[in-house]
């Protein structure tokens, strides 16, 4: 976790009857869960917005359905919903690939090894491109979005181009992206 220009971190192994008793799904957001609550025991950070990324479909989904099959998902899925509405906060969690976590150095931070990305000194934000425009993160989105609307020959709208462009007639695509403040 990156609060500031610090970078938190912990590592640890599960005991063999945690191991065996819960699922790798659970394990994930339950690691999340515990790392957020314990941040808020020693930061001032109501009020903010956070982003969780992770490379578990299941436990992206959990959270944004507000439930789970699994009654053990579903009870740390209360847990982070409760985080929200006490401290205020606007949570995102996000799915990224397995690949990107590993660029990252969450990966292998799991297994002890402290050489990949952010743990070299990287910036969380080079794993994290979200101040980038959808589709210059992903060109190929742009040739999907076309091909999509076909004849309807969509323009693509600069921020600038939303409020005055996008009000005329014809087929526009906004495409907004977040700005990540500097700590």
């Amino acid at each position: 976790m990156q609060i500031d220009n610090v970078l938190e971190f912990e590592y640890g192994q599960w005991t063999t009857e945690a191991g065996e008793t819960n699922s790798s799904n659970w394990r994930e957001l339950n690691n999340l869960v515990e790392a957020l609550e314990r941040i808020f025991k020693t930061h001032d950070l109501g009020g903010c917005e956070f982003f969780m990324f992770t490379d578990n479909s299941t436990v992206e989904a959990a959270y944004w359905k507000g439930t789970s099959k699994s009654r053990k998902l579903f009870e740390l899925v209360l847990r982070l919903k409760k985080l929200e509405v006490k401290y205020d906060i606007i949570l995102h969690v996000i799915h990224v690939s397995g690949k990107r976590m590993i660029a990252q150095g969450t990966d292998g931070l799991s297994r002890g090894d402290h050489s990949q990305g952010v743990m070299q000194g990287l910036p969380m934000t080079a794993f994290i491109p979200l101040h980038l425009d959808p589709f210059e993160r992903s060109p190929k989105l742009k040739r999907f979005v076309e091909d999509m609307c076909g004849n309807l020959k969509p323009k693509f709208l600069s921020p600038t181009e939303w409020f005055t462009e996008g009000h005329k007639v014809g087929t526009f695509v906004w495409s907004p992206h977040q700005r990540l403040r500097k700590w």
